[in-house]
């Protein structure tokens, strides 16, 4: 599995640090970071066989930071959000945040 530059990226990490992978990403506002990744054949046969994605992160004795792994069939489309105007990836069909998004759908559901 291999990280992969994209549209979107703004910024490498460990671009001049030869003993990391440099990490193409897009940084947002927000603080959040994305970064694409590409499986190979091998991998890929692996997961659709049952096997595990698994991820380990170098927390450097610091609090371990929220992550969010998906699967998609494109590379992520990014989005102004509607409604905080966060720059991000785009969820669902909407051009809402994913906080925005369940914040909206929390409020239609105690409408109805």
């Amino acid at each position: 599995m291999d990280p992969i530059p994209f549209k979107a990226q703004n910024i490498v990490y460990a671009e001049d640090q030869p003993e990391y992978i440099p990490l193409p990403v897009h940084k947002a506002e927000d603080g959040k970071v994305t970064s694409v990744w590409k499986l190979s054949d091998e991998e890929r046969e692996k997961v659709a066989k049952g096997a595990y994605v698994c991820l380990c992160q170098s927390t450097f004795h610091q609090a371990l930071q929220p992550v969010n792994l998906w699967v998609d069939d494109e590379v992520v489309e990014f989005m102004k959000c509607e409604d905080c105007g966060i720059f991000g990836p785009k969820n669902y069909d909407f051009n809402l945040c994913s906080e925005c998004h369940e914040s909206r759908r929390e409020s239609l559901e105690d409408k109805g």
